[in-house]
């Protein structure tokens, strides 16, 4: 039994050492800055489950960029998000809270979510959360298209939500 164990610890250490914590996120990007992430800026539209989704980004100003996103369907406000992309320490960190209808927040009080930038190339940033279970990744295909992609991992499988974006006049 001894002799088992022997063998088993070391084999379970180079499983779990080969094998990304589910529990933990990636490192954030320090060197980055809100230049690297500025392609988000813009009025952007598309569609979504019926009705339609708009989000806008101011360009960066000071150490932030602000954004608003909302869901419009039958003519109603389904939901609300306000996002702030703020320079920090760590890099760009996107925080963002949900509101329904008469802006019933989702969160608690001090909920805002947090995103650190942990990866971007040119026209594209990935934020996550710092438990690794959701990401967001904004994509600028041309000057006219972005595509913002939700990701979560759900019982060990990755889902990705994907929401086409034209940039509006």
């Amino acid at each position: 039994m001894k002799r088992l164990r022997i063998l088993f610890l070391p084999a379970m250490a180079i499983v779990l050492a080969a094998t990304p914590a589910a529990s933990q996120g990636r490192a954030p990007l320090r060197a980055a800055t809100l230049a690297d992430v500025a392609f988000i800026a813009g009025r952007w539209g598309g569609e979504m489950g019926g009705g339609a989704t708009q989000e806008w980004w101011s360009p960066p100003e000071g150490d932030n960029m602000l954004g608003m996103f909302r869901y419009v369907k039958d003519g109603k406000g389904v939901f609300y998000e306000l996002m702030s992309i703020e320079q920090t320490a760590d890099g760009p960190v996107l925080r963002l809270r949900h509101f329904g209808p008469r802006l019933t927040a989702w969160e608690e009080k001090d909920g805002a979510t947090s995103w650190p930038l942990v990866e971007m190339a040119a026209g594209r940033a990935v934020f996550e959360m710092p438990d690794g279970q959701k990401r967001l990744t904004y994509h600028r295909a041309s000057h006219r298209a972005m595509t913002i992609t939700l990701e979560e991992l759900e019982n060990g499988a990755w889902t990705s939500q994907p929401f086409a974006f034209t940039l509006e006049p």
